[in-house]
């Protein structure tokens, strides 16, 4: 579904956008797709919600080395911890990925 079509559905028009955003990163092209497919089978397999990927896709677009965000998404998504634990791990890994 597009955002607008999200948004006749009574979702807000900016969290449609976002959730489209998210669909296009984990189901379309990516530098790094062997990462991809797995980061999704394993975010499937852990249940995780969709905030709790919204929250680890703003980490990821901090980084800006090529494959690194793949990299990062593929660590948060197999950090083992609550959503805030796995936030601050994620601030954390940006810092020391990027400075």
């Amino acid at each position: 579904m597009s955002p607008y079509d999200m948004a006749q559905e009574g979702m807000s028009l900016n969290l449609g956008k976002q959730y489209a955003k998210l669909s296009d990163v984990y189901f379309g092209s990516a530098d790094s797709t062997r990462v991809q497919r797995e980061s999704v089978a394993l975010a499937e397999q852990r249940g995780l919600s969709v905030a709790h990927l919204l929250m680890i896709e703003k980490h990821a677009t901090k980084i800006s080395r090529c494959g690194g965000a793949w990299k990062l998404r593929a660590e948060l998504i197999a950090f083992k911890g609550s959503y805030e634990e796995v936030d601050v791990h994620g601030a954390q890994r940006v810092k020391e990925i990027e400075g």
